[in-house]
């Protein structure tokens, strides 16, 4: 694969009217891994942040995102959904503390779920583990 360099990208705050902008600023700065997000966002959520977590250099010397991340706040707190490549050893993304881990083999995804200090009456599956998730910014509805 040639030489590989680790670069973290940086993340900032998003604002609703540019939240668009953002996306694409942010999947611009590396080529890679599409953070998939939900197409629906579940009631009371917005986008706060979204970043790359970790990218490399390929053996062209392309920035090459391996994992992706983005913030939501809402109801329950902040909800981290994070999408990482399986086969990269290191857990770039957070342990879900709240059960919902999803592998996609065909592409050789992981996507899991965290939230901030869950209450023990926040039903996260219920809200987050069942809807449905696009890699592609047109799909998401919330987007405006």
């Amino acid at each position: 694969m040639g030489m590989v360099l680790l670069a973290l990208a940086g993340c900032g705050q998003v604002q609703e009217n540019q939240a668009r902008v953002k996306v694409e600023d942010t999947y611009a700065q590396a080529s890679g891994v599409k953070l998939p997000l939900p197409t629906t966002m579940p009631g009371g959520y917005q986008l706060k942040r979204i970043w790359s977590v970790a990218s490399i250099y390929d053996g062209n010397g392309d920035l090459q995102s391996i994992a992706r991340s983005a913030e939501f706040t809402g109801p329950s707190g902040t909800v981290r959904v994070c999408t990482e490549i399986i086969d990269i050893p290191g857990d770039l993304c957070p342990d879900s503390n709240v059960g919902i881990t999803r592998d996609d083999k065909k592409n050789g995804l992981r996507r899991t779920v965290y939230i901030d200090s869950p209450t023990p009456d926040t039903d996260v599956e219920a809200v987050w583990g069942n809807v449905k998730y696009s890699a592609s910014p047109s799909d998401w509805g919330w987007l405006g």
